[in-house]
């Protein structure tokens, strides 16, 4: 059976994770970074470097597959050569399960 494949896969994206501070990195802070990766490549590949910028020390927050967390990560990425760099800094509460 074919299944959709993701912009991501036919630009070889690279993503690296770096630990900014003193913890290790969750693994659902990783698998929640890949999906905004891979939603910021379907927005580059539809709408091209307009509608999806460079990032430059981004703060980034996003949720992952437990409601009642949100991890942040400070992002850079070159759209141009689909590279993205995570510096996870934190998993915090997120006490209205929104985002």
């Amino acid at each position: 059976m074919a299944r959709k494949r993701a912009a991501s896969e036919y630009r070889n994206v690279i993503i690296t994770f770096t630990d900014g501070g003193s913890s290790l990195i969750p693994i659902d802070a990783m698998k929640s970074a890949i999906v905004s990766v891979e939603t910021m490549e379907d927005k580059y590949a539809s709408l091209g470097a307009e509608g999806q910028p460079d990032l430059t020390s981004a703060v980034v927050f996003v949720s992952g597959t437990v409601p009642h967390q949100i991890h942040l990560f400070t992002v850079t990425s070159v759209m141009a050569n689909s590279t993205y760099a995570f510096v996870y800094d934190e998993t915090r509460p997120n006490p209205t399960n929104e985002l």
